[in-house]
């Protein structure tokens, strides 16, 4: 399975919680708006691979790909934080550990401190939190 598809996998499922702040997927940045018309609420995920483990030897053993996806939410500084919170367990409900999608093994998931992010011009400060998703997957290798 490709870094692509993992990440497509993941992408997919975060997709799929309700309410989600527009998606700034890797590369793909979009516009949130210009003047009063600035989108407030925003969230970034970003894969991290990790490096690949030898599970077993051989010709046709198999491999452990494993890595993080961060999910970072941005919401306006300054604004109440049970909105950013409760996004936090909705995207944790969708990621508990041993949950397989598309052969792509959830590890665990968490959240990681928050902070205020400054930012220039017309643009709001940001409260931002963020989310670790651990992820694998199993892969045969190749016959050599």
């Amino acid at each position: 399975m490709s870094i692509k598809t993992i990440y497509d996998t993941i992408i997919t499922r975060l997709e799929t919680v309700v309410d989600l702040p527009t998606l700034q997927k890797e590369n793909n940045r979009r516009q949130l708006g210009s003047g009063s018309s600035i989108t407030t609420d925003w969230c970034r995920a970003t894969l991290l691979p990790a490096r690949t483990n030898l599970e077993t030897v051989g010709p046709n053993g198999f491999n452990e790909i494993n890595g993080l996806v961060q999910v970072d939410l941005f919401y306006p500084a300054d604004s109440d934080y049970s909105t950013s919170f409760l996004m936090v367990d909705a995207i944790l409900n969708k990621f508990v550990a041993g949950t397989l999608i598309n052969s792509v093994i959830i590890r665990n998931s968490y959240m990681l401190s928050a902070q205020t992010v400054k930012s220039q011009g017309v643009i709001p400060n940001y409260y931002q939190v963020s989310i670790i998703i651990e992820w694998s997957l199993y892969e045969q290798r190749p016959t050599i």
